[in-house]
């Protein structure tokens, strides 16, 4: 039974499959365990810190909307 075939008759991709057998033949089972992928975690966060750098940024900034509303939260008590 070739690739192909057995990709289609599992609804799985044939490059799916052939990325999966490559793997296998490189790395063995450990090939395909799935694997977290840290850069994007690293990514995400730093566009996360950037915004928050922005917005601490503007709310130090009286002429900014970001001011009002921070200026909001302390004046509710809320931080």
């Amino acid at each position: 039974m070739t690739l192909k075939a057995v990709a289609l008759s599992n609804s799985v991709p044939y490059s799916t499959a052939r990325r999966w057998v490559r793997r296998y033949r490189r790395d063995g089972l450990v090939g395909l365990a799935y694997k977290r992928r840290l850069e994007k975690d690293i990514i995400v966060a730093r566009r996360r810190l950037n915004d928050l750098h922005y917005w601490m940024r503007d709310a130090m900034n009286p002429k900014t909307e970001t001011a009002d509303y921070w200026t909001w939260i302390e004046a509710e008590g809320i931080l």
